[in-house]
C-alpha cells in the first residue's frame, strides 16, 4: 500500500476497525512469542508498515497456521490483510492528528520563513530545510489519506492510541 489512493481501496468501515482492534492484542502476543518476527531497525516510511511487517513474518518462517487461525477468528484472511489494515489505521490516525494540529500549513510556513531568514548561516539553513523536507514527505502522504478513512477512525482514535501505548 505504498501510496494512499482512495479509488483503489474502499473506505474503512467501523466493523473493520473493531475487528482489527480485537485481533491486535492476540497478534501482539503472537509476535512476542516469536521474537524472530521483529526487526532491529525502525520503520521510517509510514507507507511501508504493512509491507515490512509482512516481510518480517514471512522471513521468520513463522507465517504459520496458528497465526492464520488466530486472524481468521477476527475476520482476517491472512497476516497481509491484517497488516494492511494496520497501515491504513496508522495513516488515518496520523492524518487525523496532523489535521487537528494544523501541522502541514504550519511546517510549510516555517520552511518559507527559514528559507528567507538571512540571520541563519547558509549551511545551517540548508541542513534544517533538508530535515524539514523529509518531514514534509510524510505530511504529503498523510494529506492524501481519504477523508472517509479519517472520519472512520476518529471515534476509535483513543482505543487505537491506548493499544499502541500498551504494545510498546
Amino acid at each position: 500500500m505504498a501510496e494512499v489512493a482512495a479509488a483503489e481501496v474502499p473506505p474503512m468501515k467501523s466493523e473493520q476497525i473493531t475487528q482489527w482492534l480485537a485481533a491486535a492484542p492476540a497478534v501482539y502476543q503472537w509476535s512476542r512469542e516469536h521474537p524472530e518476527t521483529a526487526s532491529a531497525h525502525q520503520i521510517t516510511d509510514i507507507t511501508q508498515l504493512s509491507e515490512v511487517f509482512s516481510q518480517r513474518v514471512r522471513a521468520s518462517g513463522k507465517d504459520s497456521e496458528a497465526l492464520s487461525q488466530l486472524l481468521s477468528k477476527h475476520g482476517f484472511n491472512n497476516y497481509d490483510e491484517w497488516s494492511q489494515m494496520f497501515e491504513r489505521l496508522m495513516l488515518a490516525v496520523s492524518a487525523l492528528n496532523m489535521r487537528a494540529k494544523n501541522i502541514g500549513p504550519s511546517l510549510r510556513d516555517a520552511m518559507t520563513q527559514l528559507a528567507n531568514d538571512q540571520d541563519i548561516d547558509e549551511e545551517t539553513r540548508d541542513r534544517l530545510l533538508q530535515e524539514y523536507a523529509a518531514v514534509m514527505k510524510t505530511i504529503e502522504v498523510l494529506e492524501t489519506v481519504p477523508d472517509e478513512d479519517i472520519n472512520a477512525v476518529a471515534p476509535f482514535e483513543p482505543q487505537i492510541r491506548a493499544w499502541l501505548d500498551s504494545a510498546r
